[in-house]
C-alpha cells in the first residue's frame, strides 16, 4: 500500500465535518421519531396528574388513618396513568437505538 493511501484511511479529510453532520442528522431523526411515537400533550397531562397525586399523597399521610384509605383509592387510579406513561417512555427507548445501529 502506498503511504498516501494509508494516511488517507487513518486520517480522513474533513472527518470532523462528517461526524458533526452525522450527529446533527441522528438528532433530527430522533426528534422526528419522538414526535410520532409520543403524544406530548398526553405526556404533560400525565406528568401533572402524577405530580398532583404525589402532593395529595403527602397531605393525606399527614391526616393519619383517614388519609391512608383515600391514598389507597387514589393509588389504584394512578396505577393506570403511570402504566400508560411508562409505555410511552418504553416505546421511545426501544426505538432510540435503531438509527444508531444503522450507522
Amino acid at each position: 500500500m502506498p503511504p498516501n493511501l494509508v494516511n488517507l484511511i487513518c486520517y480522513p479529510p474533513n472527518s470532523i465535518i462528517f461526524l458533526t453532520l452525522l450527529a446533527i442528522m441522528l438528532n433530527f431523526i430522533m426528534a422526528i421519531v419522538t414526535k410520532f411515537t409520543i403524544d406530548i400533550e398526553k405526556l404533560k397531562k400525565y406528568s401533572e396528574q402524577r405530580k398532583e397525586f404525589m402532593r395529595l399523597k403527602y397531605e393525606l399521610k399527614l391526616k393519619g388513618k383517614k388519609g391512608e384509605l383515600k391514598i389507597k383509592k387514589l393509588e389504584s387510579k394512578m396505577k393506570s396513568v403511570e402504566q400508560e406513561l411508562m409505555m410511552m417512555q418504553l416505546k421511545q427507548s426501544l426505538i432510540t437505538p435503531l438509527p444508531m445501529l444503522l450507522v
